[in-house]
């Protein structure tokens, strides 16, 4: 009697439980099992099982940042490429019945899985800029739920841990300007627009390529940005006499500096329009840490945002294909984009500069 493969979707704790994983760790063996192992629990590790006559003939680990809409393939066994086409058609169903996702990807850390991926009709993700861990993967491909066509921009992963804001800038201009973007770049801007460590709204505004992008500032607030680590009355008059400067120097250069709330849909009708947003966020959400950061808003649709992400959580499995074109539903970009306490919302308008 021949058996007919089923596939199951389960979290990667009951799929590798003592009770009832032997079957799976069993195809994995034991290096790769504890690699399937080693993926935290925020990201929300699955597991795709494809049973068949002989067990377990195809599983795919499948992870996501929470509050983000995709799902990735993060690592693979199969027995033969037919189970393994069964268990990505499983997760594709899965995804589209379980609503909120608009794109599924494919992380291809050795450049092997290139045919099954294009198969299962993905799309090859344009390769990343190399700059620094999580930058390695040889190649990331994408299948969107429903077509997307969009402009793409090149992805940099930020060198230190406080330069995402340079980054979010420079990725936006290169898209642009089919210009580069080096480290001596992104170090160049840091330094000049730091509110140390980080980036404030108008000081990234003010370093901006205007000859590329007119930026547009929108703070919700009037008081000082970015001054929560700062303790003392020495520290807090320093941060005001760099905000000063630079709101001084927007106004030189013309750059309108608006204390307002830009809501989620003015922000979606910019980026609907060719206008990429630069978004101050809190991490806490997507990584469970709470942490200033900026991102870059250069696609939307249908109530999900494109964002390319600077920032890469390579020590915990993300690569460049987590944050490469990474979709986000409009409910979640409006919980994401509030800092401090009173919370404030942080955005740059990049209004071409030809238009």
């Amino acid at each position: 009697m021949t058996h007919r493969p089923t596939a199951s979707i389960r979290p990667r704790a009951l799929a590798l439980g003592q009770d009832s994983g032997d079957e799976l760790a069993a195809l994995l063996g034991e290096e790769e099992r504890d690699a399937w192992l080693a993926i935290p629990e925020v990201y929300h590790p699955e597991v795709v099982e494809l049973r068949g006559e002989h067990g377990v003939e195809a599983a795919l680990l499948v992870t996501h940042r929470p509050h983000t809409a995709y799902r990735k393939i993060a690592r693979l066994r199969a027995l033969n490429d037919a189970a393994l086409d069964a268990a990505v058609a499983a997760l594709l169903d899965e995804a589209r019945g379980r609503g909120g996702v608009a794109s599924v990807k494919w992380e291809d850390a050795d450049g092997g899985a290139g045919a099954h991926a294009l198969r299962n009709g993905f799309s090859p993700l344009p390769a990343p800029i190399p700059s620094g861990a999580g930058t390695a993967a040889a190649a990331g491909y994408v299948r969107y739920l429903d077509d997307w066509p969009h402009r793409s921009f090149p992805y940099y992963r930020q060198t230190t841990e406080y330069s995402c804001g340079p980054v979010a800038l420079l990725m936006a201009q290169a898209g642009a300007s089919d210009g580069g973007i080096t480290r001596a770049q992104e170090l160049r801007i840091w330094r000049r627009a730091a509110h140390f460590p980080g980036c404030g709204p108008t000081g990234l505004a003010v370093h901006a390529d205007l000859d590329v992008y007119r930026p547009e500032v929108e703070v919700s607030t009037s008081g000082p940005l970015l001054n929560e680590h700062l303790g003392d009355e020495v520290g807090l008059e320093v941060r005001a006499l760099v905000d000063a400067d630079d709101e001084d120097r927007a106004a030189e250069l013309g750059i309108p500096v608006r204390h307002r709330l830009t809501t989620v849909d003015e922000i979606a009708a910019h980026v609907s329009a060719d206008r990429p947003v630069l978004l101050l966020i809190d991490e806490l959400l997507l990584h469970g840490t709470a942490c200033a950061h900026w991102v870059l808003a250069h696609g939307y649709r249908d109530g999900f945002f494109l964002l390319h992400d600077p920032w890469i959580d390579a020590e915990n499995g993300e690569s460049w294909v987590d944050t490469h074109d990474l979709p986000i539903a409009a409910s979640d970009v409006d919980a994401i984009t509030w800092w401090g306490d009173p919370a404030y919302r942080g955005v740059i308008v990049l209004h071409p500069a030809s238009a």
